[in-house]
């Protein structure tokens, strides 16, 4: 193509967001965009990038503040549990490195000596200058087990008390987490599995 003819070239406009649809729609939010105008509306007309799609961050995931989220590999890369002593609920711990034995066996021998509860942190527990963080989730006494121990292939336990008994929902195709019988004749909440659906 020669340069007389390039320059002739209409460039494609940048997307812009329909105004008008946000004014008249009833359920919009004042100063949603709910999409962009049409392409004749703004072909050949001065427009920005401030709408581009792509122009926007994308949305972080929820972390410790330590660098990284938690996910399955981070549980079994510890492959261990802490318990608090004050509502015997059971707790994941994450390491963004895999353990060797000697180091689960000292970390295993820290927390048999240690009396922890949810208000504590594990900064209060003494470790090795060179040992790897290890890193647990900010709760509260009771909360519900983590929905990632159900995916790292560990016993099935109730989502409210842990204990492996009388369990009901233990079916992975179960749009719930298993729960006991005795939780539920308590009157605790069926709680759905993430990407199930409730009855």
């Amino acid at each position: 193509m020669n340069r007389e003819k390039f320059r002739s070239v209409d460039f494609l406009p940048d997307p812009e967001p329909d105004q008008t649809r946000t004014r008249n729609d009833p359920t919009a939010n004042p100063g949603e965009e709910l999409h962009y105008r049409c392409f004749e509306d703004v072909y050949q007309t001065a427009t920005t990038e401030d709408h581009r799609p792509s122009k926007n961050p994308p949305k972080k995931k929820p972390s410790f503040g330590h660098g990284f989220s938690p996910s399955q590999r981070h549980v079994t890369n510890v492959d261990m549990m802490l318990q608090c002593s004050e509502c015997d609920q059971w707790r994941l711990l994450f390491c963004k490195t895999k353990l060797s034995r000697t180091q689960k066996a000292t970390l295993k021998r820290i927390i048999d000596d240690a009396d922890y509860t949810f208000s504590a942190t594990l900064d209060e527990m003494e470790f090795p200058d060179d040992f790897p963080d290890i890193l647990v989730r900010s709760h509260r006494c009771h909360d519900p087990i983590e929905s990632l121990y159900y995916g790292c292939s560990y016993d099935v336990i109730c989502v409210h008390c842990s204990t492996g008994d009388h369990l009901l929902h233990v079916e992975d195709t179960n749009p719930y987490y298993p729960q006991c019988q005795g939780c539920m004749d308590a009157g605790k909440e069926k709680i759905p599995r993430k990407g199930g659906s409730k009855d």
